[in-house]
């Protein structure tokens, strides 16, 4: 039985666009894994589902509250690096950092045309997606 003694060995053109395909994938896992994370944590924060303010919870971070909105920036500035299409998602109060990493937040900012923030999460790519 000639077939079951093959060595079948890959060409490698073909195993390099497996792993060209493979890569490509993880990466737009790994974008939207991010962006759907900093969204949930962004409405946590300002439009919580259970009902908390805004200022609750910055409370309940206490004197590192401050590093939320360090993080959050961070963050979304590499999705803007990645995607120039990516909207930046803004606090709906005023705030202040204080000098302590405390945040007060402020009145609701009024808008001409409020960005809705409690629009659903992009559908997830899964890990197991990739080839």
């Amino acid at each position: 039985m000639g077939i079951l003694n093959k060595n079948f060995i890959e060409d490698k053109d073909f195993i390099l666009k497996r792993n060209l395909a493979r890569i490509d994938k993880i990466n737009r896992v790994l974008y939207s894994k991010i962006k759907n994370m900093i969204k949930t944590s962004f409405n946590l924060v300002w439009d919580n589902p259970e009902g908390l303010t805004p200022q609750e919870i910055l409370d309940g971070f206490g004197t590192d509250a401050g590093e939320l909105f360090i993080f959050s920036a961070q963050m979304q500035t590499l999705l803007l690096t990645v995607n120039p299409d990516y909207e930046f998602l803004t606090p709906p109060y005023n705030y202040v950092i204080n000098p302590d990493g405390t945040v007060t937040v402020g009145e609701k900012i009024e808008e001409d045309n409020p960005s809705d923030i409690t629009e659903e999460l992009e559908p997830e790519i899964v890990e197991e997606d990739i080839i």
